[in-house]
């Protein structure tokens, strides 16, 4: 998982881990690259790791103002996901763009 931004009201910051988690959207479509090529396995859940507040930065001098927020996993940021849909056909699809 990468790093996540929004920007919030300041009253939103001390909840907004917890909203981020509710407002993901756990299901994708799992790509791996393999000798320069794009592999589709098919669509995943996957279980996001707990995120938390790495960096608050104000728009503006006013206490009241919006703030960027920054988001990153409190883990080492590995994630794991469990296939449910495989690919169209049989066997993966192979995106030769690179």
């Amino acid at each position: 998982m990468h790093q996540a931004q929004k920007v919030v009201p300041v009253s939103d910051i001390p909840g907004l881990a917890e909203q981020f988690a509710q407002e993901q959207t756990h299901e994708r479509e799992v790509i791996y690259p393999l000798f320069g090529r794009q592999i589709r396995l098919g669509i995943a859940t996957y279980d996001l790791p707990p995120v938390k507040i790495i960096d608050v930065r104000p728009l503006a001098d006013s206490p009241h103002a919006p703030a960027r927020v920054v988001l990153g996993p409190e883990c080492d940021g590995t994630m794991s996901f469990r296939l449910h849909r495989g690919p169209a056909s049989s066997a993966a699809k192979v995106d030769a763009s690179p």
